[in-house]
């Protein structure tokens, strides 16, 4: 069992690796980021962090390279869990959406306050310790949805959390 574990590990890295060589393709939301947090569950049970996933049953295809919805997602859900150092709850969801899909990653944490959520998106601007973040996981989201003519909408509360919600059109027949 643990060399099968490490077999999934390895080909999970190695499909982060190949990131240039991959096109967007028509893709399929939910089975995609089941895959990519496949490497976060074990650090959510460690840092006493549930993730509950609700994933909504006939999502249309996005047209997206896969690996970089996963840069998204495990951005978003890291940022969670270090914004939750007591532990708490990430709501990860998919959701249709007027034409579009979305993806919602909620926590209970500890929240942004307005200064933060102004600057949020500059690269290297970090809250956190500068020699262990480098500020740029929001920065590197804002630029992988906006490639995608998508949209983030952000809501935050101080000592209650936070929730973002990615707006991705769904891939056309004539791409």
């Amino acid at each position: 069992d643990a060399a099968f574990h490490a077999r999934n590990i390895v080909r999970k890295l190695m499909t982060f690796a190949k990131t240039d060589e991959m096109e967007d393709k028509p893709i399929k939301l939910n089975s995609t980021i089941e895959q990519g947090i496949y490497l976060l569950e074990s650090r959510c049970r460690k840092n006493n962090i549930k993730l509950v996933t609700l994933f909504e049953n006939g999502i249309p295809l996005i047209s997206v390279n896969p690996v970089r919805i996963n840069q998204v997602i495990i951005n978003l859900v890291v940022n969670s869990i270090q914004a939750m150092p007591e532990g708490g709850n990430i709501i990860l969801q998919t959701k249709r959406n007027n034409g579009n899909v979305s993806i919602i990653v909620q926590d209970d944490g500890i929240g942004m306050s307005e200064k933060t959520l102004k600057r949020m998106y500059d690269p290297f601007f970090t809250t956190k310790d500068s020699q262990l973040n480098t500020g740029l996981g929001l920065s590197v989201v804002h630029g992988i949805i906006s490639t995608l003519k998508g949209e983030i909408k952000v809501e935050s509360n101080l000592g209650i959390g936070t929730r973002f919600e990615i707006i991705i059109p769904v891939a056309s027949e004539n791409k």
